[in-house]
């Protein structure tokens, strides 16, 4: 079966046209959810409560990022970001990306989250009385804290101390003397 577009007009005889409109709402019905994959409950669900709602949104075909969207425009989208689907709202405002950037998590890297908020992590071994660490990706404006976390004997040998925070990176120093191969975690918040 096929859907009819057009049906009924308004001179069609509905003796003729009963059987196309029923022809329409049985496609409706196949569209709307009758199968495992639809995104769509049926119109004749069981649980009346279900029915036409949506179990999920499929995109087939991810884009680029809309243009020319004005006033209360919006639209939510699938963008490719390296090779994986990712889903982005747009409106005459901006580009927001809803499911962060982060696909791959490491040992060291970051996320960028849609309200703004940004987090990175690491880690980092250093020897002497100051090291600087650089973030993986910068922060996208600012740096609000860092906390280190040691991982060896020798980080936890003397006091350390996280001083000049920027966007790009961060400062750790010894509160007494030398240490040799000292090891730690590191979690930035920013934004």
């Amino acid at each position: 079966m096929t859907y009819l577009p057009n049906i009924p007009l308004g001179t069609d005889n509905i003796s003729v046209s009963a059987g196309q409109i029923n022809t329409n709402f049985t496609q409706l019905n196949a569209l709307m959810g009758s199968n495992a994959t639809a995104d769509h409950y049926a119109w004749n669900d069981a649980t009346s409560a279900n029915r036409a709602l949506h179990k999920q949104t499929t995109f087939p075909i991810p884009r680029a990022d809309p243009v020319g969207l004005t006033g209360t425009q919006s639209m939510f989208y699938p963008k490719s970001v390296g090779g994986v689907a990712q889903a982005f709202f747009a409106n005459s405002a901006g580009t927001t990306q809803i499911s962060g950037g982060a696909t791959n998590i490491t040992t060291n890297g970051g996320i960028d989250f849609p309200q703004g908020a940004s987090i990175r992590w690491g880690a980092f071994t250093f020897s002497g009385t100051s090291t600087v660490v650089n973030f993986s990706p910068t922060m996208p404006t600012t740096t609000y804290s860092v906390v280190i976390t040691p991982i060896n004997t020798a980080a936890i040998s003397t006091g350390f101390r996280v001083s000049t925070i920027t966007q790009s990176s961060f400062t750790v120093n010894t509160a007494g003397g030398s240490v040799t191969n000292a090891s730690f975690y590191y979690i930035a918040m920013g934004s």
